[in-house]
């Protein structure tokens, strides 16, 4: 079930096309006001609801259209989940998970993660693999890197520095650091990375 269905189990509203979660799912602009003041959270809201993300036709959901700008490297368009124009609040988040947003949750937001298991072991026996890296990292650090290339600048930090993880994980935090403010300049984002190795024998991380 994706995250547009399931907000809309929580609370939707019926249009012709089937029913559409009351959340908006809309792409992020950058939107001037009037005089140079700034534009309020619902004037906002309400601009915003021309540009949905998803659209529903016959009960499929489909993507509507592009948005106004990217949000990472890898060319994904900035979005918002948003109450709308009408609610008696005007609160948005740039995702679907959050602590303490009570207001938003009523309209289908949830503080509960996805949780997926995966056996590494039996992986790592299939691909006949004999150490497997796991990165956590927050925004700062996945808006800067396409996937692919994120992973060779890791393990050559693993080779570089003879898998010593403290000393990886400071490289990749200092080259994080040149390539974010190349591409976001002082926009950069909050950056925070762990770097866990997981052999068939133990695992170790920092």
């Amino acid at each position: 079930m994706t995250e547009f269905q399931r907000t809309a189990l929580a609370r939707s509203i019926s249009t012709k096309h089937g029913n559409m979660p009351e959340l908006l799912f809309v792409y992020d602009s950058l939107i001037d006001g009037h005089s140079n003041q700034r534009v309020s959270v619902r004037e906002k809201h309400i601009a915003l609801e021309k540009s949905p993300v998803f659209t529903v036709v016959n009960d499929v959901v489909a993507k509507a259209g592009e948005g106004s700008y990217y949000k990472n490297v890898r060319q994904e368009w900035a979005s918002l989940c948003c109450t709308p124009a009408k609610a008696k609040y005007h609160e948005s988040l740039a995702f679907t998970r959050s602590l303490g947003d009570f207001y938003i949750h009523s309209f289908g937001l949830t503080h509960q993660p996805d949780v997926i298991q995966v056996d590494v072991a039996a992986l790592m026996r299939q691909e006949a693999w004999t150490t497997v890296l796991v990165v956590v990292g927050s925004d700062g650090i996945w808006d800067a890197w396409d996937y692919a290339a994120f992973n060779q600048v890791l393990w050559k930090a693993m080779a570089d520095h003879k898998s010593a993880l403290p000393l990886v994980a400071d490289d990749v935090m200092q080259q994080n650091k040149q390539v974010s403010a190349q591409v976001f300049g002082p926009a950069v984002d909050n950056m925070t990375l762990v770097v866990c190795s997981l052999t068939m024998n133990g695992s170790s991380s920092s």
